[in-house]
């Protein structure tokens, strides 16, 4: 049987104990957390600041902002359209079309091969593919690849880095985060439902049935 001494020792050990082992547990709980920050539809191997770029092209790459901003064909568009809440939204964005990412920086666009009905030397082969823009949250958006191809719609869609000349980094989207690395331009809506930001990927797929 422990003594009075004894038992105080024991008590406090087993106290210390507990005390550890509840630091453990909020600690695994808030790695636990910092974990599921980043969705999993960014993809395998996930790289902050890094955009993957994969599915449908011809050359899978990862994209840092400054590679963004060295591709040819940068345009700066002066853009309106209504936030979430309805609150107009007037800004200055500046990065490459999405197009230009895609054939250049991806290397193009794999074609899909033409079905039995196509006329010759049409691009209809492509009215089926669609471009995925995945954020960090897991926010995703769609734009199909007629809108953006030279040969259909030939839309200015914009991969923007910058945002009223600050990079896109330093631009607050909440108290908390801000909206880099990138984020997608939609100068043809109205809603802003498609400007996705802090974008981790954009993939190329075939929506055929």
């Amino acid at each position: 049987m422990l003594k009075g001494a004894d038992w105080k020792r024991c008590a406090a050990k087993a106290a210390g104990i507990l005390t550890l082992a509840g630091a453990a547990l909020v600690f695994a709980h808030s790695t636990k957390a910092d974990n599921y920050r980043v969705s999993a539809a960014c993809g395998h191997n996930y790289v902050p600041n890094v955009i993957k770029i994969d599915g449908d092209v011809n050359v899978p790459v990862a994209l840092t902002v400054s590679q963004i901003a060295a591709l040819p064909g940068q345009q700066t568009l002066n853009i309106a359209y209504l936030n979430h809440l309805g609150v107009a939204q007037t800004h200055s964005e500046t990065g490459p079309t999405l197009w230009t990412v895609l054939s250049i920086a991806a290397g193009g666009i794999k074609v899909p091969p033409p079905t039995r009905n196509e006329y010759v030397g049409e691009p209809a082969a492509q009215t089926t593919l669609y471009i995925m823009v995945v954020g960090t949250d897991g926010y995703e958006t769609l734009i199909s690849e007629a809108e953006i191809d030279p040969g259909f719609g030939n839309a200015p869609i914009l991969l923007a880095y910058a945002e009223d000349g600050v990079p896109l980094s330093k631009v607050p989207y909440n108290a908390t985060e801000f909206k880099g690395p990138a984020q997608l331009v939609v100068p043809t809506d109205t809603h802003g439902g498609r400007y996705a930001n802090q974008i981790c990927r954009i993939k190329v797929a075939n929506g055929a049935l």
